[in-house]
């Protein structure tokens, strides 16, 4: 999980840095976008938002809380938790550009995702799917 401190930080200093984090990721090329991320996210990080990105997919196109939960290996409670937010409009400039197709390379990634699927986190056919696609 991560932390962040309990000490607010000022409104204009949190917008200013707020403002550096959206310039940085935005930046022309994506290999730029690619390595800012990696300097500044943990691997846990990453697969949580990746994650995160993919249910929001998934409950766009209609995907029961069952598929995504065996598709993503997240709990049920993850899978509702996101479609209230959904529901209430706090994902909408994703439903946005997925609506538009502004970046279908985002929701292809996720397509193969569904067809791949994720191996199981623990027990004795984690690593099947290796045998089956190497």
């Amino acid at each position: 999980m991560t932390h962040v401190s309990g000490r607010p930080m000022k409104k204009k200093v949190a917008g200013n840095i707020h403002a550096n984090l959206v310039r940085a990721l935005t930046a022309s090329r994506t290999t730029k976008r690619e390595a800012v991320l990696g300097a500044l996210l943990t691997q846990t990080e990453k697969i949580m938002l990746a994650k995160r990105l993919a249910i929001v997919i998934m409950l766009e196109r209609g995907h029961t809380y069952y598929r995504i939960d065996k598709t993503l290996k997240v709990s049920t409670s993850t899978s509702k938790r996101l479609h209230r937010k959904l529901l209430n409009g706090l994902y909408e400039p994703i439903q946005q550009m997925i609506g538009t197709g502004e970046d279908p390379a985002i929701v292809r990634m996720i397509e193969k995702l569904l067809q791949f699927r994720m191996p199981p986190k623990v027990g004795p056919g984690r690593w099947k799917f290796m045998d089956n696609h190497g």
